[in-house]
């Protein structure tokens, strides 16, 4: 009961970020690991483990539990530190209770991504 559980979750966060990626025609599907950071004021130590499911270049494409909203700035980080990351809010999709979020990278193009 509890993998099936686990399996129907993954499907409806798979889902919502499926749903914001039509929107984004250059992005592919991907599987990279992220530490995502707010850089909002007062989000002190506030982090998340994320998968990155779709990205282009320029953009990434993750489910997120944190209350992020347009125009926020984030910091995404390989858990094992050989990349990092600063990227904006550009979209915020929810479907089914679960948000999805799509960044664009602050600095240009983004190669990690592209790397599972």
């Amino acid at each position: 009961m509890e993998t099936r559980r686990t399996a129907l979750l993954a499907d409806t966060e798979s889902g919502c970020a499926n749903q914001l990626a039509r929107f984004f025609p250059e992005a592919e599907s991907v599987q990279v690991q992220a530490i995502l950071k707010p850089l909002r004021n007062g989000s002190g130590k506030v982090r998340e483990t994320v998968m990155v499911e779709f990205a282009s270049a320029a953009n990434a494409i993750f489910a997120s539990t944190l209350p992020l909203e347009f125009d926020d700035l984030v910091w995404l980080e390989d858990p094992r530190g050989r990349w990092q990351s600063q990227a904006m809010v550009v979209a915020v999709q929810y479907h089914e209770g679960q948000m999805a979020v799509a960044v664009q990278f602050v600095n240009g193009q983004c190669a990690w991504v592209n790397r599972p």
